[in-house]
């Protein structure tokens, strides 16, 4: 006995909401009709709904659902193949290249994994939009090569846009940077190596030089604004005992590190000056303080003590150590010219000093009890 005889043999009783596999008998009447000869509830069926791309004609097997059965006729609506056959050689499909295993093989996208647990794609590069033909399966694993390539990636001379970080060659892309093109970056961080050291930190424009098991490497060819040389002056705000600020631009997604050769000695808001670029790094020097009001050649009315050969300026919240050039033996009250800026604030006494009036102890700033400070 075949097995289509057996199959002929055994009837069953079809309801609402049943899938079945429906072969069409006719297509006259405008509405398909299909076979019921395996069903015992039902005379007659047909089918009511059918995608664009299903193929209507006699001896059509579609997969569908029974919407309705009324007086032994049922109304059946094509649906979607649940079933998936494995991967075979010869199969296309369109995927996505997410990782660079080497120079010429990228691993891809599986949406369905069925009977492979990986995918490896010749010739494109991370990020690769492509539909590819299965060369070959071994073990659980595929090979593809390119039937169509919808979207390069990040392929050599792919300009893309990354942020840096001063003082490091390591990036990391943001997207792509042509927007001509609606390539995608595949889930996940994408590094890139710059082929320099970054002068600065935020957005430049980087263009791919090449890809590799070790992973992307690209060149900086534009950024959104001029990056300072050498002289340039800028403010910026300060901390005390750091040796380092950061410069930003309001208009532009950038900042550049300044470092200097002496801790900052007063927190505030500066002027400083460019004074080296060596290879992505900055320095500068403290021309002057705009917060609190502090440059060099101002002058101050303040206390100063023999002790200390210094003296404390108050300007605001702030007392700011002032180191006297000059040794002096007297502790009171004195106008001091500001010489220098650096890691210490240095001063120079004008005029003579005001002793204090040690009979006045409430106007006096001095510890009286303490006698080494006089």
């Amino acid at each position: 006995m075949s097995t289509g005889d057996g199959e002929r043999q055994y009837r069953l009783k079809l309801k609402e909401e049943d899938k079945i596999q429906a072969t069409v008998t006719g297509v006259g009447s405008g509405t398909p009709e299909v076979d019921t000869s395996s069903w015992t509830n039902i005379d007659t069926a047909s089918l009511a709904e059918a995608s664009e791309n299903t193929t209507i004609a006699p001896g059509s097997q579609i997969y569908t659902k029974v919407a309705d059965i009324t007086e032994n006729h049922a109304q059946l609506v094509a649906q979607r193949g649940v079933y998936q056959r494995n991967h075979l050689p010869g199969d296309e499909m369109r995927t996505q290249a997410t990782k660079q295993v080497s120079a010429r093989l990228c691993e891809g996208e599986l949406n369905q994994e069925r009977n492979l647990d990986s995918l490896f794609i010749v010739g494109v590069a991370t990020g690769a939009d492509v539909t590819i033909k299965i060369a070959k399966i071994r073990g659980r694993s595929a090979i593809g090569l390119p039937v169509t390539v919808h979207d390069p990636g990040l392929a050599p001379g792919r300009e893309v846009l990354v942020e840096t970080t001063a003082n490091s060659t390591q990036a990391k892309v943001v997207r792509i940077a042509d927007q001509n093109h609606d390539g995608q970056l595949p889930d996940g961080e994408v590094p890139i190596k710059l082929s320099q050291v970054a002068k600065s930190t935020g957005k430049a424009t980087v263009e791919v030089s090449g890809v590799s098991s070790e992973g992307i490497t690209g060149t900086i060819v534009d950024l959104p604004a001029e990056l300072p040389t050498v002289g340039d002056t800028f403010q910026t705000s300060v901390k005390q005992g750091r040796r380092h600020t950061t410069v930003s631009w309001s208009d532009a997604d950038i900042v550049v590190e300044v470092e200097f050769d002496d801790p900052c000695p007063v927190t505030g808001t500066v002027s400083i000056e460019l004074t080296e670029q060596v290879n992505g790094k900055y320095r500068g020097n403290l021309i002057t303080y705009t917060y609190p009001d502090l440059s060099v050649g101002e002058t101050y009315t303040i206390s100063v003590y023999k002790s200390k050969n210094g003296g404390t300026l108050k300007i605001g919240s702030q007392s700011i150590p002032i180191k006297l050039v000059d040794s002096i033996d007297t502790t009171g009250e004195a106008t001091v010219k500001i010489v220098e800026i650096s890691g210490t604030i240095y001063g120079k006494i004008v005029g003579e000093i005001s002793p204090l009036n040690i009979d006045d102890a409430e106007s006096s700033s001095v510890d009286l009890t303490n006698l080494s400070k006089l």
